[in-house]
């Protein structure tokens, strides 16, 4: 089943610090957000000599206050939409829309307890510079090294997942850019009309677009998770 493939990025606790963040500190997004993200990677499929890359441009909703996450490509008619109240997973691939059962609950968007602390480093320089913490824990089959900016809103910089998800051995990069504070469009997060429940278990086309999409790292427990 697909949603045996989830995966991804993203608790908001009691309160966030609104000044500036202290480097190593865990810390949590803010419970609304939007970010574009550049993905580049590539994939194998197990047991053959088939390969590919990644390489694609998308947009991400987070809604903690909605328990609700949405994920479109820029590039292809593609978008999945997690709904933990509706307890689904919706996959958008062209015309199809299909849907399966979402059994995990909704985590908020924290650093893992038991994430491990790579250190910080900066882009720009002089008084431009701008501190980044880097992390890395691993999400069941899969590990994840996560980047924030030491800001006081643990703004995503950048994800790298690596690891085997259903019949495949992948590794994508993504970097996050124009990031905005609130959800401009809720309806964001609406299916289309007549979606289906999901019969393509085997269909490798499926699990290619699967794949495709960045997973938000909080969609999965991990095996830290506080």
């Amino acid at each position: 089943m697909v949603s045996s493939y989830l995966a991804v990025l993203v608790a908001v606790a009691a309160a966030i610090a609104t000044t500036h963040g202290k480097a190593g500190d865990r810390c949590c997004t803010q419970p609304q957000w939007e970010s574009s993200m550049g993905q580049i990677g590539g994939y194998h499929e197990v047991g053959t000599t088939k390969a590919g890359p990644l390489l694609n441009a998308f947009l991400e909703s987070y809604d903690a206050k909605g328990k609700r996450i949405a994920i479109r490509s820029v590039t292809a008619p593609n978008k999945i939409i997690w709904d933990f109240k509706a307890k689904r997973e919706y996959l958008i691939a062209g015309a199809k829309c299909t849907y399966t059962k979402l059994p995990q609950p909704f985590t908020e968007a924290c650093i893992p307890a038991g994430a491990k602390y790579f250190g910080s480093s900066y882009m720009g320089g002089g008084k431009s510079k701008t501190f980044i913490d880097t992390w890395m824990f691993p999400v069941q089959h899969l590990n994840v090294i996560f980047s924030n900016f030491v800001d006081g809103m643990c703004i995503p910089a950048s994800q790298t997942w690596y690891g085997r998800s259903g019949n495949f051995e992948f590794i994508q990069l993504l970097g996050f850019s124009n990031y905005t504070s609130g959800i401009q469009d809720p309806k964001v997060f609406d299916p289309p009309a007549g979606c289906r429940p999901a019969h393509y278990k085997g269909k490798l086309h499926f699990e290619k677009v699967h794949l495709s999409m960045p997973k938000p790292w909080n969609v999965m427990k991990t095996k830290h998770n506080a």
